[in-house]
């Protein structure tokens, strides 16, 4: 057995291992995020208000009115933010006018972000290192982890795994 074991590492094993783990984690946790997303995208909140109403009751309830709150320029589903910089969250089409419980729990969750300056939060200095790593991990980190697999170069290849679960941070 130990010799299976031995042979399987020093034959690539591991790291066929650990490409799947990364794999299964980085796939199972976005199928689960647009499951949610698809399930409450079509369940209208109590409230009846628009993502964008929600937004600025959250902010209005905290007194915060130096936040812009608007329809995302570039489109896109998912493509909600807060951006600290400009001050600006921006929801997507379907959540700004949406009035379902997703609409409402994202244009909240984005609030969160603005609040979590506000009230200068201990780790959104943390956050605020480290998101631009997970933007360029999100581009670059199956692209790494393959090249460095296929070339055989093990450093690369944890760099790319080290980048995937960058992503998994955000």
């Amino acid at each position: 057995m130990n010799y299976i074991l031995t042979n399987f590492l020093n034959t690539g094993g591991m790291q066929f291992f650990l490409i799947m783990i990364t794999f299964a984690l980085s796939l199972g946790a976005q199928t689960w995020v647009q499951n949610r997303y698809q399930k409450y995208r079509k369940v209208l909140s109590n409230s009846q208000l628009t993502g964008y109403e929600v937004a600025q009751r959250i902010l209005n309830r905290h007194g915060i009115t130096y936040i812009t709150v608007q329809e995302n320029p570039r489109g896109g589903v998912l493509s909600d933010h807060f951006n600290p910089q400009t001050n600006v969250v921006n929801l997507s089409k379907e959540v700004y006018y949406g009035k379902t419980i997703a609409s409402a729990s994202i244009a909240a969750h984005e609030i969160g972000h603005v609040l979590q300056y506000h009230e200068q939060y201990g780790f959104i200095g943390l956050r605020n290192r480290v998101l631009p790593l997970a933007m360029i991990s999100s581009q670059l980190g199956w692209t790494v982890l393959m090249i460095g697999l296929f070339s055989g170069l093990d450093s690369l290849f944890l760099i790319g795994i080290v980048l995937i679960a960058v992503i998994g941070l955000f």
